[in-house]
């Protein structure tokens, strides 16, 4: 039997090699201060070490163990990535620096060392220079979400040369960041459900920009107060180009990039479609008002919610031998579970024998959240946990059989 191991972040899977993970070569510079940003200030210096694993090199103040398990994970993604533009090598892209900071106070000033205002972003791809992220007050998993996202910008200016339209961008980044990692290929198109949900209410209330002004919308156009909801309409356009109107736009989307990135006219590019905005905008909602259909790939999607939920403190202790039960027990809470007969994970009572999904809870006996194992069409998910040690908190690990 293959066993296929994946370490599952709030709201993606993320994913390591078959087998063993290769523990990460390091150097030690003994506490040597990372200079010039950080102290430009007359600031207190962070004491830093450099960890070099086989694509990346990462500078950071925080606990060497968890640094080598994000290093290994970013070897996986980064080889990933790469497989998905023949004819990029590691050379043109480089290694990637990363400087992952335990502090806020010297994350900002690092970025603003390059004349970059870092308030309200917990990562930030700085050309020329490196990655840099916030690890203040957030999890292990979180932290590998943003550094797998950032080190895509840099793949892609790569392959590039140069800026690609924002939303394709970042819709890109969130597109390849949600990806399965399976040594040195990926799956991807594995929406998660509270994505496809956001999405499908922006959708319903209107609560969207119209794609021929969206798609034609620079980077000085993206305010910070609507965030949130670009970045998700980035993903969800992306998403629709690589997987919807029965994949007549995956080559295309791949000539307006290319395009985009020789001439920078958007709307001149956009003829490599061979459609207009009207019928493109038609298709995208169509999609999306669908996308939930398959019941392998919706059962997929709405895992992610679940760690997001048993991953909560407010999670702790809850325990339930059944999916609806397990939600029930989550919205006693106070958190936002789905109701009985919502979860693409629990089949209607009257449909158990002839399911395509069927789910199994298992009670850990412990503090740990339960175990739960899906039995999919094609596979066996198993949904274990890990202690994280320096925050006492967990992070699931999905076993694939």
């Amino acid at each position: 039997m293959v066993r296929l191991y994946y370490w599952c972040s709030l709201l993606l899977f993320l994913g390591a090699a078959i087998g063993p993970l290769r523990a990460a070569a390091y150097e030690d510079y003994g506490g040597m201060p990372l200079t010039g940003a950080l102290n430009a200030t007359g600031a207190e210096p962070a004491v830093c070490y450099t960890l070099t694993t086989t694509c990346c090199r990462i500078t950071t103040d925080l606990n060497r163990a968890e640094m080598e398990e994000i290093g290994a994970h970013l070897d996986a993604a980064y080889r990933a990535y790469l497989s998905r533009f023949p004819g990029l090598t590691a050379t043109q892209v480089g290694q990637p620096c990363l400087y992952i900071l335990a502090s806020r106070s010297a994350f900002l000033r690092l970025l603003a060392s390059k004349g970059i205002n870092g308030a309200g972003a917990g990562g930030y791809f700085v050309m020329g220079f490196g990655i840099v992220i916030c690890a203040d007050g957030r999890s292990l998993a979180s932290l590998i979400t943003t550094a797998r996202h950032e080190m895509f910008h840099a793949v892609l200016r790569a392959k590039y040369g140069r800026d690609i339209p924002k939303w394709a961008n970042e819709g890109l980044a969130v597109y390849f960041a949600d990806g399965l990692v399976r040594r040195a290929d990926m799956v991807t198109g594995v929406a998660s459900l509270a994505r496809v949900q956001a999405m499908k209410a922006r959708i319903a209330a209107h609560r969207y920009i119209p794609l021929e002004r969206f798609l034609n919308l620079t980077a000085d156009h993206w305010p910070v107060s609507d965030w949130l909801d670009l970045y998700e309409q980035a993903w969800s356009v992306v998403q629709f180009l690589a997987h919807g109107a029965h994949g007549k736009y995956v080559t295309a989307f791949a000539d307006y990039l290319q395009q985009t990135a020789d001439h920078g006219d958007t709307r001149k590019a956009f003829a490599a479609f061979h459609t207009d905005y009207a019928t493109m905008e038609r298709e995208w909602i169509a999609y999306f008002a669908n996308l939930d259909e398959d019941p392998e790939t919706r059962a997929l999607g709405e895992v992610p919610l679940l760690i997001t939920l048993l991953t909560s403190r407010d999670a702790v202790g809850v325990q339930a031998t059944t999916i609806d039960d397990l939600y029930a027990a989550l919205a006693a809470k106070g958190m936002p579970a789905l109701p009985k007969g919502h979860s693409a994970l629990q089949p209607p009572a009257d449909a158990v024998a002839t399911a395509l999904i069927h789910t199994e809870v298992v009670p850990s006996g412990d503090e740990a959240p339960p175990m739960v194992v899906i039995h999919l069409p094609h596979a066996t998910a198993r949904l274990i946990w890990k202690k994280i040690a320096t925050e006492g908190g967990w992070m699931a690990k999905v076993l694939f059989e």
